[in-house]
Parts: structure tokens; sequence; C-alpha cells
């Protein structure tokens, strides 16, 4: 691992067996397995320290960052804050640890610091290229390249074997004089470093994009560059697929509700109809007739206005239809339900099924009798009346609503209770007949 701190411009770093180089821009040589704290810093009141220690190898094997007394650790290839493993990206309210390129990078939101890492793999005769890899950085290293010679020996000595020592000190140097010197295109021909591997169908870049389009995130606004993996030009990262394929955006999958869409495929839900195009979601909207709706202490008017009422008040929701009476004061839980189904009615119309909520939340419902609590009650046809003529609720929208109803293959009777065909009452214009033979109007029936 390569652990490197940015404050401000300045930049102290460690790499390849154990050089430092501190913010003075004066590096050193530590050959040591002992842990070594790279920097300490207060800011604000905000305490900052980074501590190292190396392998038998030469490379870092732990690393921990602390800022704000939150800890990160770096080792074995995992990272952990404050003890716990975590998957990137990682948000926290004091850091961000995300991918940056080949490297990873930490954030910090209250020190004026940025952490970068990552493992290099590669290759170079150690002893023989510092002094000929030299040889091309006079002009920019000048008077000081006597010094780098020395810290090159030092870096590799007893790593002759380790080839990612010496060629994560080549680099450096490489970055110190900067990517308008010619050794910037020709620097890894000389040391025999190889680049690093890219998964899939990226391929490396010594200077690209530190975030890398993909399907779900065609546009990134940052210009920053760094030692990348990228896809080749026109294409963008498949994220949606394992493997690291490079597609064109024409092909990009859509993702709602945590399905994949292939392109062209279509969904729609009461506001809108939408097509998968290009990685995203070309929307439509659907006009419907409007509707007034009454969720215990939330409203939503004719004209699309939702309102919430306060408690012991009564309202009229439409002319002449309704009023109502709340209060939370004498049960909150009962509110909180209400507001709780408010929501899941919303994700529902928007086609993202929420699961068992009432069961989750404690907010079951009791029916009567022997009607049965669905999240999917249709009102057309399931009333004994309906068998004896039409049913006026079918004209309606066919659009299951959550409630109590009747199991499949019964019917609710003027009781509230649910029976088989068979023991439902007769409707006729003149009234009722209970089931069995009957006399109506002087006729049998």
């Amino acid at each position: 691992m390569l652990p490197k701190s940015l404050l401000c411009a300045d930049t102290c770093r460690t790499f390849g067996s154990g050089v430092v180089q501190p913010f003075d821009g004066r590096p050193f040589h530590v050959r040591s397995d002992c842990p070594f704290t790279l920097l300490t810093s207060t800011h604000n009141k905000v305490e900052c320290a980074i501590t190292t220690r190396r392998g038998g190898n030469g490379l870092l094997t732990h690393a921990q960052i602390v800022i704000n007394k939150i800890k990160t650790d770096l080792r074995q290839g995992s990272i952990y804050v404050s003890g716990e493993s975590i998957q990137l990206p990682y948000d926290h309210k004091y850091q961000h640890i995300f991918p940056y390129g080949i490297y990873t990078k930490l954030r910090s939101t209250v020190f004026p610091l940025s952490v970068f890492w990552h493992t290099v793999p590669g290759g170079i005769d150690t002893l023989w290229a510092c002094r000929q890899f030299f040889s091309y950085t006079l002009d920019c290293l000048r008077n000081t390249t006597s010094e780098y010679i020395q810290l090159c020996e030092e870096n590799i000595c007893g790593f002759e074997e380790n080839q990612a020592v010496g060629c994560s000190f080549f680099r450096e140097i490489v970055r110190l004089c900067g990517k308008s010197h010619f050794l910037w295109d020709i620097w890894r021909d000389l040391t025999h470093c190889g680049a690093p591997e890219c998964p899939g169908e990226l391929f490396y870049a010594e200077s690209g994009p530190a975030f890398v389009p993909s399907c779900s995130n065609q546009q990134i606004d940052s210009s920053e560059l760094t030692s990348s993996c990228v896809c080749p030009s026109g294409l963008v990262l498949d994220d949606h697929h394992e493997g690291a394929p490079c597609v064109s955006v024409s092909s990009c999958s859509c993702v709602f509700n945590h399905h994949l869409y292939k392109p062209g495929d279509t969904r729609s839900n009461r506001r809108e109809a939408c097509l998968c195009s290009d990685g995203e979601w070309k929307c439509t909207p659907l006009h419907f007739p409007p509707v007034c709706v009454i969720e215990g202490l939330y409203v939503t008017t004719l004209d699309g206005k939702p309102y919430v009422l306060g408690e012991g008040c009564s309202f009229v929701a439409a002319k002449a239809c309704v009023q109502r009476t709340c209060s939370c004061r004498s049960n909150l839980h009962e509110c909180l339900c209400s507001a709780l189904s408010s929501y899941v009615k919303a994700c529902t119309r928007l086609g993202v099924e929420v699961g068992d909520w009432r069961m989750a939340t404690n907010c079951t419902v009791e029916c009567l009798g022997n009607q049965e609590f669905s999240y999917h009650v249709m009102a057309c046809n399931r009333t004994c009346r309906s068998l004896s003529g039409t049913d006026l609720s079918c004209l309606l929208e066919h659009i299951p609503v959550e409630g109590c109803g009747c199991p499949e293959g019964t019917h609710l009777n003027h009781e509230l209770s649910c029976s088989s065909k068979a023991y439902c009452e007769c409707h006729y214009n003149g009234g009722t007949t209970p089931p069995g033979p009957a006399v109506i109007n002087g006729r049998q029936w």
C-alpha cells in the first residue's frame, strides 16, 4: 500500500521501502518495521494523526488515520472505520472514502486533508536502474540529484526482489518532474516497471479522470486527473454488471427499485410512463381525473394540494361529501401509522413495493368478522350485491388498495361478513331476499 497525504498545496508522503518526503520537501529514508508517525497536526481544535508500519518486504502492512477521534485503519487490503469493516463508497459526517482512479481517497470534512493510497505491482533492476534512471532527471532535480540517488539506493537495498518498492520510488520522481517532462512517457520502459493491471475492459492511463464515467453516472462534474483505469474513448463503464465491461451509452441498462431493465424496456405507474434509453429513464406524465384522498390527518384535495391537519379539528373534504374530526392527542401511534400509510401509498403509486410495513411497524389492522387484511384489495365484483346486477365500482379505475376484504371465492354480504355465492342474499328492485326459493311480484324464483 502506498499512502499519501495532501494538505492544502503541500504534500507529505511515504513510498518505496521507507522513503519519507515531509512538507518541507527534504526527503529521507527510514528502514524500520516499528510504528512511524507520518503526520500530526491540529486545525481549529481538530486533531489529526497518521501512523504507518512496514513489514519485512518494505511495504506498508498497516496505516492508521485519526481525524477528530475517528480512526480509519488500512490493513490486509481492507478498510476499517472505528473497528468496523466498510465498503466503498463510504460516507460519514466527518469524512468520505471513495475510489479515485487507481487509488483510494479519504477526504475529511472537518480538517483540510485528503489521504490517498494504492497497491503497486511492477518490476525493476533496482540498484542499476537508480543511477541509469537519474541520468534522465538532471534538468529536473538539478543540484538535488545526488541526494535522490542516495535515497534510491537506501530505498531498494535489501528489497531488490520486491518490484513494487523500486517502481513506486521512480513513479514519485517522475511526478516531481511533471507531465511536461519527456521522462513522463518513457520512464516505465527505462525502469521495466509495468503499468498497474486494470479489471475487465478498462486500461491504465498515467493521467486519467479520477472518477470514471459509468452507466449510472455518465456526466462527471470533475476535471481532476490522476493515475486511473479508464474505458476506450466513446465508451463508459457498465457498473451494473460484473467484470468491468465498457459499453456505449446506448447499451446501458436502467435501474428502478433495485431491478435492472434493458434498453428499450418500459415501466409505468399512475403518474408516468417511462422508457429506458441511454441508461436513463425518459418519462412522460400521465393525466388522470383529479382525486380527493383522505388518509387520517393527511388530505390531498382535488387540485392536488397536500394538507396536514392539526389536533382537534374538523374539515370538509369536498362539497357535502365528508366531514371528519381528527385528534392525535389520544392516540399518537394511530397518527404515526396513518402517516406511514400515506408515505407507502405514494411509493406504490410510483411502482415501488415496500413490503409488509404494517407488521414491521406494529400498524396491523383488525378486520370485522371473517374479512382479511390485504395490501391489494379490489372493489369490483367483490360483494353479494354485485352478483345481482352491475357493480358501479367496476366503472372506476381498477387500482388495488390496502384494507379489509373477502378472501378469493367469497363475497361481502349485508352483515359485513364473507360468504360463498350459495349463501349470498339476492337483490332486486324492490329489496332483498335470502338464499333459496322465493316469490317476487307473483313469480316463483
